[in-house]
């Protein structure tokens, strides 16, 4: 929920004062003691502090990096046309996913310097989604992809190099997080730009479907979640991830989104059955899966417990694409 500019105000002096009384914020804000109890108690039924002594719920810091873009959909192009345009991307959907669990996500990507780029931006706003970070690019347009029968046919986009470039230059931003979320195409990139400064305080994330080798460079990331089409090649991805594990991934899931996730830690593995109602795309879904297990893993909710929310998220998502 949304704080108002008062209680943002007065939630600010009790951050650096925790012990200053009801009477000295009335005289500082120039209001009654008993307009201050009110906008104490909204504060705590907003999940903001938790109770006397004003103990501050700090809500983890979530960084997303990833392509925004102007998705545009051809379907039965010879016969009964359909076309559908929405603004889409990785970042663009990972981070409503963070923002629909009152998260407060920063979204670190590039956007050309032109009206789509205007409308996604008032858009994740309006979601609450921290768009300050943002990069304009004033020579180049939005990223705009156009998918015949839901294959990509045709793009316009910033160059990888460019786009990276760009997002190191929040780097700070980065560094000060607890948790990085990174697409796919961006993983290599991003992992020569930070991993050689050994920032590991920071829980870095990302996932890809793999359908063979799995690139030795993910076992620099924290969390990583490989999507596969079924469990063929069960055992030589799940060497590749152990792997990862050994070299220092800290947690990697594996799954298909229909029948199983198997989860791979320096403890061991554990593997967890879907319920038959409950399945999501493992390719084009596992963005929200990941998102969700983020958001559950940050909260500090089990592994076990941060899967579920994870496959419920991906779920929910994958039930609202199926709607007309």
């Amino acid at each position: 929920m949304k704080l108002t500019s008062r209680e943002q105000e007065i939630a600010e002096v009790l951050f650096k004062e925790p012990l200053i009384s009801q009477d000295e914020l009335a005289e500082r804000f120039g209001i009654s003691r008993s307009s201050v109890a009110v906008h104490i108690s909204n504060l705590m039924k907003k999940g903001i502090i938790l109770g006397k002594g004003y103990v501050f719920n700090k809500k983890a810091s979530l960084v997303v990096i990833g392509e925004v873009l102007l998705r545009i959909d051809v379907e039965n192009p010879l016969t009964n046309q359909r076309i559908d345009i929405e603004y889409s991307g990785f970042s663009v959907e990972v981070s409503r996913s963070l923002a629909s669990f009152g998260m407060n996500p920063k979204l670190l990507t590039v956007i050309g310097n032109d009206e789509p780029g205007n409308l996604i931006l008032e858009e994740l706003k309006e979601q609450d989604v921290d768009i300050s970070n943002v990069v304009r690019d004033l020579n180049r347009r939005t990223s705009r992809k156009i998918y015949i029968d839901d294959v990509m046919q045709y793009a316009e986009s910033i160059p990888d190099e460019i786009f990276v470039a760009a997002v190191m230059s929040r780097e700070w931003v980065i560094l000060n997080c607890d948790w990085l979320l990174v697409e796919a195409q961006y993983q290599e990139l991003i992992n020569e730009e930070l991993f050689v400064k050994e920032e590991r305080a920071i829980n870095f994330c990302t996932c890809c479907f793999v359908d063979d080798n799995v690139p030795e460079f993910l076992s620099h990331y924290s969390l990583v979640v490989l999507g596969v089409e079924g469990f063929k090649q069960l055992e030589h991805i799940t060497q590749s991830a152990l792997k990862l594990v050994q070299a220092g991934t800290q947690t990697c899931i594996i799954t298909d989104g229909s029948t199983m996730i198997l989860h791979l830690n320096n403890q061991g593995s554990n593997d967890y059955t879907l319920p038959p109602n409950q399945s999501f795309d493992s390719n084009k879904d596992l963005h929200l899966f990941l998102a969700g297990l983020v958001y559950g893993l940050s909260c500090g909710y089990p592994i076990r417990q941060a899967i579920r929310i994870g496959i419920g998220n991906a779920c929910r998502q994958e039930a609202g694409n199926g709607s007309p």
